[in-house]
Parts: structure tokens; sequence; C-alpha cells
């Protein structure tokens, strides 16, 4: 079948409405036979017509009340190339309890690109729609071929207030300095998450976006904080983006990064006996996730008796020179170390032999 002929037979399957008698009088048995086993349905909606769909919002969306983009694509279906068309918006507000509409918006135009076949072009209006309730949004197309068929397509939606996603937390009252908090919160919203983090700052001042992640079994979300390495103060705020575009943001969390474990203290004694008038120096390794304020060494030697001393430090190693006296007996001493924090540790008493 001919281009002109299936032309011709997609306009009188539409205009005719499938009218047999008129088709066979006009093309004979065979167009007939054409329409009435449907093979030129696709040319009813392709040679005479192109296409119009509503895009945005999606069919039955509750919208916040405001500025509302709203979006139709028109498409070429082709085969022929389609000249510049006007597209229409006009929308409507359901009247309650009643079968009727109280137009709110348009008719406001748009005028497409021309396009080949095949080819589309997407058309936006933005009314302003404040009163709650449903809507529905109808656009129509010029009908140069005069066969109201797909230039037209409506889009039910409802105006509403969307209803903030909740942020369950308790904030901790520290951190610990060098060690891992593991951030807990419980979200619920009115259709689903969409999207969850954490807006960080570190002790450092710098921002961290942390994405929350849902417990599958407790339906908790959590997040892992960088661990502090440094004392000082953190602050975050928990962002939380509800399904409906809805947005809740706590306040911010301001978190005190504290030091309460005392240092560590490494000693292996070198000697379990020394002749009287030794001079020797002792060493300890003391660490400590924050800094060391002052290390002490505590003695006790037969000639002098009992002293407290202050250490050198070099790196981790504190040190001290001792100079035994001319009498034998026992050397006891132990380490004390003290961070900045006032966080002390001592470590056990260590004995060495004195000898004659």
């Amino acid at each position: 079948m001919n281009l002109t002929k299936k032309y011709l037979l997609a306009f009188l399957d539409h205009h005719q409405k499938g009218d047999l008698l008129a088709a066979s009088q006009l093309y004979g048995n065979e167009a007939a036979a054409d329409l009435e086993d449907g093979t030129l349905a696709a040319w009813r909606y392709g040679v005479l017509d192109q296409d119009v769909v509503m895009i945005n919002p999606s069919p039955d969306a509750v919208v916040p009340p405001g500025p509302l983009p709203i979006c139709a694509t028109v498409t070429n279906m082709g085969p022929f190339p389609m000249a510049s068309r006007n597209v229409t918006l006009e929308v409507a507000k359901v009247v309650p309890g009643v079968r009727a509409y109280q137009w709110v918006y348009g008719p406001e135009n748009r005028t497409t690109v021309a396009m080949p076949e095949g080819g589309d072009d997407t058309l936006q209006w933005t009314p302003t729609l404040v009163p709650y309730g449903d809507y529905v949004a109808f656009v129509s197309m010029d009908d140069l071929d005069h066969n109201s068929t797909n230039n037209r397509a409506q889009l039910p939606f409802t105006v509403s207030p969307l209803f903030p996603p909740t942020i369950e937390h308790v904030p901790p009252a520290s951190l610990e300095l060098g060690e891992v908090y593991n951030l807990t919160c419980r979200l619920q919203a009115p259709s689903t998450i969409a999207e969850a983090f954490v807006d960080y700052g570190d002790e450092d001042g710098i921002r961290h976006e942390l994405p929350l992640f849902e417990d599958p079994v407790s339906g908790v979300f959590y997040v892992h904080l960088p661990v502090p390495r440094s004392t000082g103060q953190v602050n975050y705020k928990i962002n939380v983006k509800a399904g409906n575009g809805a947005w809740n943001i706590t306040n911010p969390y301001y978190i005190p990064v504290q030091d309460t474990i005392p240092p560590t203290i490494e000693h292996t004694p070198p000697w379990t006996h020394l002749p009287v008038l030794s001079a020797f120096e002792l060493n300890a390794t003391v660490t400590d996730l924050g800094s060391i304020e002052v290390v002490r060494l505590l003695y006790t030697e037969p000639s002098t008796g009992f002293h407290g001393v202050m250490c050198g430090r070099q790196g981790d190693q504190w040190f001290y020179p001792i100079v035994l006296g001319p009498v034998s007996g026992s050397l006891e001493y132990s380490w004390q170390a003290t961070d900045t924090w006032g966080n002390s540790a001592n470590s056990t008493t260590f004995t060495v032999t004195i000898e004659d």
C-alpha cells in the first residue's frame, strides 16, 4: 500500500469512525479489510497527529503551596515534519462537594519548536497555587489537521502542606579523644525517607557531609563520626528529606571533645642487681592520645631515702639519671604520668638490689 493511500485511509479511519461501507465505496474491498483488521491503528496516531503528554508533576501528586512547575512534552510521531504549534495550559481547582471546576490559571500559551519525525519538545508553566485542595491541569495543542487525536492531556494533583519528617536524637554529653562514636537517630516520614545525612564540623573546623544509614532490623539510622584527633569542640546538624520533598533540620549540637583516658607507661627494668655508687639512667616509654603534661620518677634509695623527681623527655622516652650512695640495700622506684587533662597513671613498683 503506497504512502498516499495509507495517509488517506488513516484519515478515513478516524473521521468515518471505521465506517467500512464508506471505505468500500471510496477504496474498494481492500481498503475495508485494512480498516477492519486494525493495520492502520498506528497511522491514526502518527500520520495525522502529534502527541502531548504531561510529565510534571506526577499523576495524583501531593505538592506544597506556592510556585509549581507544570511540564508537558510534545512529540512528533511522524512520518512527516511538524511545524511549530501552540500549547495551552489551564488549571482548575476542584470545588469540594460539587462536580464543578473553579478556573485559577490560564489559558497560558507556549510554542513548540519545529520538529522532524521523532522529535520532541518540553514546555513549562509555573503557576502559583496557594489554596489547599484538589486540582486538575489541562493542556491542549493546536489541532491544525482538525482530527482531535492526542492533542489534549490532563493531570490531577493535590496542593497540601508537606509534613516534614520527624527526628528523634539524644546527643552525647561529650566525645572521647581518639575513639569512634556511633551517632544514632530515629527518623519517620509520612511517605519515605529520601535523603538523610549529618552536617558535621570537626574539632579543626572542617565540615563533613556524612550519610546516615538505616539498620534493616531496628530501623535506627546511624553513622560513625570521625575520630577526634584533638580536644576541643565539634558540632553537627541532622538533615532529613522526606519522599514528599519536605525537609527537617535539627538545631546544631555542640559537643565537647575530652580526654578521660590516662597515659600508658611501658618500662622494663634493665637490672636486678647493681653495685653501690653506680651511676645510671632509668627510662620509660609514656604515650597518650592527647599530650603528656609531666612524668615523675618516684624512688627510694638506701643512702638518701625517698625522691620524687620530674623526668626529662626525648619524644615518648622519659628519663632520669641516678647516682647511688655507698649504702647497700634495695632501690625501689615507680613512674607517674599525667596528661594535659589531668588524667594520671602509675606504674607498678620495681625493685633493684644494691650490693657492696
